[in-house]
């Protein structure tokens, strides 16, 4: 197993965002890195998302993207992406999804 490591931590609230040619939307995807935060059980404190229906809440209060992802995101786009380019809270390495499992319990600083 790789050794695991927090890359980035960002959170961010909800805000309108140009997409296209008079196109927006509201959106929490625009992360912003922070040195540290409280977790409760529906997220981090000053994090928030804008459609409840597919995101947030006690059952998906944090998104995890692995780090070793952006090398072919990098690649397939030919530029390098700001970290929580996905709107993740944590990019985290040694986390890849054939390292980690359903049910897998982990520790963050004090947050279970």
């Amino acid at each position: 197993m790789n050794q695991r490591k927090i890359i980035h931590l960002a959170t961010g609230m909800p805000e309108q965002m140009a997409y296209g040619p008079n196109k927006e939307m509201r959106t929490g995807i625009c992360k912003k890195q922070v040195d540290e935060t409280f977790l409760a059980k529906e997220g981090f404190q000053g994090d928030g998302v804008a459609d409840l229906r597919y995101h947030g809440g006690p059952d998906r209060a944090v998104c995890v993207y692995p780090y070793e992802h952006y090398k072919k995101w990098n690649e397939e786009f030919d530029t390098e992406l700001p970290m929580s380019a996905f709107g993740e809270n944590l990019v985290l390495a040694g986390m890849v999804e054939k390292d980690v499992c359903i049910g897998d319990i982990y520790q963050v600083g004090d947050a279970v």
